[in-house]
């Protein structure tokens, strides 16, 4: 009865939480969010569509009801898309969320919960669960040499008790407190308070997409606030899902072409080091040559396991990862040697 007199007293303010969602081509699983989230009146939901080519909206149309609502005529990528929809925000908390990621409204005020109760973080998220059983976090510590090195090269399996084996991602076997303080969380779903965005000014947008959530925890953590995982929140993420991904070893897995997509998530982490990190023109190279070489790698594991299945699916499945490793790793070079 205490927790409904708080809510019922909190909705006769007004919400506490906008929930932004960038949209593109993903009219079912924005539907989906719209319906759960639409009939809390704690939460305001602001939807921007990044000029989807389905029936998107229209899909999702009935189910928004209040949601405000950007259509832009270009896809203005993620992290500008993003901008938009915080800027139309009129609660003091916003949440990032994408329409592949499944977490409940109450989970959301949970984190706005942990937010007020530890001023000290100005940005947390959730425990993000993998239904492909990836078993790395979509949160993790920043993107130096050290850190790569230990990701590309499988130690920090081991971080769990060896924390000097820290990689690019934490393991769940990390968050074993009630708010775990990591250096990035995911923009996959985050909470972070409206005046420490409007302190920071939102997003960068230098990339398309991809490794704006690092580097806008990195400022946080620049401001002096923490950045952390709330051990009891969890959601749910289809890696990918939002932008069309097919990772799930189907035959056309073998016959699909790189798409931008597939490499945006190396290039733009490399610029980012690069531009942010580097503490001389010198360490980059090692770094892309660190990675590069971990790709390759894997890109030769994918190859040997694919060549050793006799599950069709399976086959495809590995073919197709050494295929997006390979991918990653050319499009590094290229990166490498573009001018700055």
């Amino acid at each position: 009865m205490q927790v409904d007199s708080a809510q019922e007293a909190s909705a006769a303010i007004g919400p506490r939480l906008s929930v932004v969602i960038v949209n593109y081509c993903s009219g079912t699983l924005l539907r989906d969010q719209a319906r759960h989230l639409c009939v809390n009146s704690l939460i305001e939901l602001v939807v921007v569509d990044n000029a989807s080519t389905d029936d998107s909206i229209a899909l999702a149309e009935e189910a928004l009801g209040s949601a405000r609502l950007v259509l832009n005529r270009e896809n203005v990528g993620f992290a500008a898309a993003v901008n938009q929809g915080v800027k139309m925000a009129t609660t003091p908390y916003v949440c990032l969320l994408n329409p592949d990621t499944v977490v409940s409204a109450e989970s959301l005020l949970l984190l706005v919960d942990t937010i007020e109760r530890r001023s000290e973080f100005g940005v947390v998220a959730p425990i993000v669960e993998h239904p492909k059983g990836i078993r790395v976090m979509e949160a993790g510590w920043e993107p130096s040499l050290r850190h790569m090195f230990m990701h590309m090269s499988g130690l920090s399996r081991y971080s769990g008790r060896f924390p000097s084996l820290r990689g690019f991602h934490s393991y769940p076997s990390e968050s074993n407190t009630e708010i775990v303080e990591l250096d990035w969380v995911s923009g996959a779903v985050l909470v972070a308070s409206k005046a420490v965005w409007d302190l920071l000014g939102g997003l960068d947008e230098r990339w398309f997409m991809y490794t704006e959530d690092v580097e806008f925890c990195r400022r946080v953590r620049q401001s002096g606030r923490s950045v952390g995982v709330v051990s009891a929140v969890r959601a749910s993420h289809a890696v990918g899902g939002s932008v069309d991904e097919d990772a799930s070893g189907s035959a056309s897995a073998n016959t699909r072409t790189e798409r931008p997509t597939d490499t945006l998530w190396v290039t733009t982490l490399y610029q980012h080091y690069r531009d942010d990190l580097a503490d001389s023109r010198f360490l980059p190279h090692v770094w892309a040559m660190v990675v590069g070489l971990g790709l390759l790698a894997r890109a030769g594991a994918f190859r040997f396991q694919a060549a050793a299945e006799v599950d069709a699916r399976l086959r495809a499945h590995n073919i197709f990862m050494a295929k997006k490793f390979w991918w990653s790793f050319r499009a590094l070079l290229r990166a490498v040697g573009a001018k700055e």
